[in-house]
């Protein structure tokens, strides 16, 4: 990967806590709008949801960014939302500048929130149905995201009403000790269940068994009784969740524009240059970098850039480096 590569990179990856901040609150604006437009499907319950982990966000220390072909992405999954931090060792390139192939180590979990489990009257009620219509889907087990518990039934309160059509997916063991064989039904070493429809056959279900590696251990071929049997096991699970198969993500920085947002970005990158070559202890450096670029408290930098001493050599560095 070259400087043109990290070029393109940078005009687009998530580098810091406030391009996460308005990347998500595009998203929220985005998806507001989406949903009042159409039926939609998402559920007040998905905007609280990103609208806590956004305060989240905003109060956590994130890692900084040490690697230059890295970056921070958001995986917004049925019943989570998560920050992870991207390290790239490969990226290949579009003609459009989209990133076609990629390589990359993922740090999960640098910040995540999750919805809150409610009861089945608390359920009917968000979604102005009978409670006995809330247990009819949980019989016929269209509420995936739910768990039975020691007094009763509780549901992820981002699930929405069920799906006409199949929703394909996976679900997962969560615990940290044992796996899906606690169950009675599949193989040792189980964590994931995958299930897919058949597109020849919509009466006939495939489900692959995969262990923590994601290595098939057993794959199935089931008829939708049989499935219901296993997914209403999988469900009532306090150790288990699902995951749609398309899941929602934001990886990309918003409100790029040209003109003066250009200049600020080359003035950032003179900035950076300047910290780099300055005769600072390194984590001087660092901490000073975090300040600018991280948490972009630019009235902190240039407090502690005068501390130092350093205000007019840097402004006669920028003036001799335009």
């Amino acid at each position: 990967m070259n400087k043109e590569d990290l070029l393109m990179f940078n005009q687009k990856a998530l580098r810091s806590k406030a391009e996460i901040v308005r990347a998500i609150n595009t998203y929220l604006e985005e998806a507001t709008k989406a949903n009042a437009s159409s039926e939609g499907d998402q559920v007040p319950e998905n905007y609280e949801l990103m609208e806590a982990f956004e305060k989240k966000i905003e109060r956590a220390l994130i890692p900084f960014l040490e690697h230059p072909f890295s970056a921070y992405e958001i995986n917004i999954t049925d019943i989570a939302i998560s920050l992870d931090m991207a390290e790239y060792s490969k990226i290949i390139f579009d003609q459009e500048g989209e990133i076609d192939e990629a390589t990359a180590s993922i740090t999960p979990d640098i910040v995540s929130v999750r919805a809150p489990y409610i009861t089945v009257d608390e359920f009917a009620k968000r979604r102005n149905v009978k409670s006995n219509t809330v247990l009819k889907w949980l019989r016929e087990g269209k509420l995936r995201n739910a768990e039975k518990r020691e007094n009763g039934w509780h549901i992820a309160a981002t699930q929405g009403k069920p799906a006409r059509e199949f929703d394909s997916g996976c679900y997962i063991f969560e615990s940290e000790e044992g796996d899906l064989s606690c169950l009675g039904l599949f193989p040792i070493g189980a964590i994931f269940l995958e299930v897919d429809q058949d597109i020849a056959c919509p009466s006939r279900y495939t489900i692959r068994l995969n262990d923590e590696y994601h290595r098939v251990l057993r794959q199935d071929v089931v008829d939708k009784d049989e499935l219901l049997e296993l997914e209403k096991t999988l469900i009532a699970s306090p150790n288990v969740i699902f995951q749609s198969t398309f899941t929602d993500a934001i990886s990309e920085k918003v409100g790029l524009g040209t003109g003066e947002s250009e200049d600020a970005r080359r003035i950032h990158e003179e900035i950076g240059n300047f910290i780099e070559s300055a005769a600072l202890p390194l984590e001087t450096r660092r901490l000073l970098k975090v300040m600018l670029f991280h948490e972009c408290d630019e009235e902190l930098f240039l407090s502690t850039i005068q501390k130092l001493g350093l205000d007019d050599t840097l402004q006669r560095y920028l003036r001799e480096n335009k």
